[in-house]
């Protein structure tokens, strides 16, 4: 009667250790579905270290990778944005942290190149922060 019950609790055991090694893994992250390809990135900042705040515009130049392009999204978190202009033109915007999600005034294709201004101002707690001296650091 042992023997017939050693197979099914190997069986169980190495499922529960199995389980237990699945359980453990970190979550995935998708990877970004990319709509456009980042030609340039132009930064025009001004940093005030003593109150750690950058403010300024952001301007990307891309090129749609499909026919139908009319919404980008950025990443854009603990900033206020300020406006958005693709040219001399005014875009709709809405900041759903953490992104920017931005409607443009009209249906781009494959073959257009546009530059996306982006003027905002803010405490960034990602990408670009502050590191004041401490310590360890002093300069």
């Amino acid at each position: 009667m042992i023997a017939q019950l050693a197979r099914p609790l190997a069986c169980l055991a190495l499922l529960l250790v199995c389980r237990s090694l699945t359980a453990e893994e970190p979550a995935r992250k998708l990877p970004r579905i990319r709509t456009y390809d980042t030609l340039h990135i132009r930064a025009d900042l001004k940093l005030d270290v003593d109150r750690e705040e950058i403010s300024g515009t952001v301007t990307h130049t891309l090129r749609p990778l499909h026919e139908g392009f009319k919404q980008l999204e950025l990443d854009c978190e603990h900033l206020q944005v300020e406006r958005v202009t693709v040219g001399e033109a005014e875009q709709k915007f809405e900041l759903a942290e953490p992104k920017l999600k931005i409607t443009l005034d009209r249906v781009y294709g494959r073959d257009d190149e546009l530059s996306v201004a982006v003027t905002y101002r803010g405490q960034p707690t990602r990408g670009l922060y502050f590191v004041k001296p401490d310590e360890f650091y002093p300069d």
